[in-house]
């Protein structure tokens, strides 16, 4: 017999603030839509698809099923969370000190330079020079005008990084 593998959690920082750009929000709000009005009845259909097979103890067909639609519904749980404590942020006015929505170039010790982005948590994507304020740097950055010094403290010691510009 399978145990029942749900329980009920609460994610950490429930209450907090989720900073999103308008285009960040309108991102997850498509993916809760896509959840709720194509993947759940999808996995509905599954559902009851492999229940009408026969035994439900042996039947894999019918715990997949039911182990996605866990995630999925977790998924969808996160996200309403997420969108009803959001706060959409706005490229800053003054361009003067690091804020959420300012992008920043920076120059490591070595002399590399890169831009980011600073967002908020959600939508972090590192590749893209997208990075957290909840970030090592990025909350190191918060706050920094052009020529500050940044520090990071790091496994291998601590990082120092020069702010170049900030719009």
């Amino acid at each position: 017999m399978r145990t029942p593998t749900r329980r009920q959690t609460s994610f950490p920082n429930e209450k907090a603030p989720v900073y999103l750009t308008a285009e960040g929000k309108a991102t997850l709000e498509a993916e809760l839509d896509g959840l709720l009005n194509v993947q759940r009845p999808a996995i509905a259909a599954a559902i009851l698809a492999a229940r009408e097979d026969g035994d439900l103890k042996e039947n894999g067909a019918y715990h997949d099923a039911k182990d996605r639609q866990g995630l999925m519904e977790g998924r969808i749980r996160e996200l309403k969370v997420k969108l009803e404590h959001a706060q959409v942020i706005d490229h800053p006015v003054a361009t003067d000190n690091v804020a959420l929505g300012s992008t920043v170039t920076v120059a490591a010790a070595d002399g590399a330079e890169a831009s980011y982005t600073i967002v908020g948590s959600m939508e972090t994507n590192v590749a893209a020079g997208r990075i957290s304020n909840e970030s090592p740097l990025g909350r190191a950055l918060l706050g920094a005008k052009a020529g500050d010094q940044a520090t990071i403290k790091t496994p291998a010691g601590e990082t120092v990084y020069r702010v170049i510009t900030v719009s």
